[in-house]
C-alpha cells in the first residue's frame, strides 16, 4: 500500500500598511513578511516582491494566472 506524500507548510505572517509620502505626494503601501520557520523577513513595496520572497521560501514556483491577471482556484469547467 502507497503511503500519501506529507503536504508542505510553510507560515507566514504578512503585515501591510499605508506610509504618507511627503506633503503633496501620494501614500503608498508598505508590506512585511515573515518566514515563521525561519524568522527571515523582507520588506516591500510591491505584492511581487512579496510574492519573490515566498517562492524563495517555499521553493515552489508562483501560480500561473490567467489573462486578467486572477489566478485560478481549480479546474474550470468548459460551457
Amino acid at each position: 500500500m502507497n503511503k500519501p506524500t506529507p503536504r508542505q507548510e510553510h507560515l507566514f505572517v504578512i503585515r501591510i500598511w499605508e506610509e504618507a509620502g511627503p506633503q503633496d505626494s501620494a501614500s503608498g503601501w508598505r508590506g512585511l513578511a515573515q518566514h515563521i520557520a525561519s524568522g527571515q523577513q523582507v520588506y516591500f513595496t510591491s505584492l511581487r516582491d512579496m510574492n519573490d520572497f515566498m517562492v524563495l521560501k517555499t521553493g515552489q514556483p508562483p501560480p500561473r494566472e490567467d489573462v486578467a491577471g486572477v489566478v485560478p482556484s481549480g479546474p474550470r469547467s468548459e460551457a
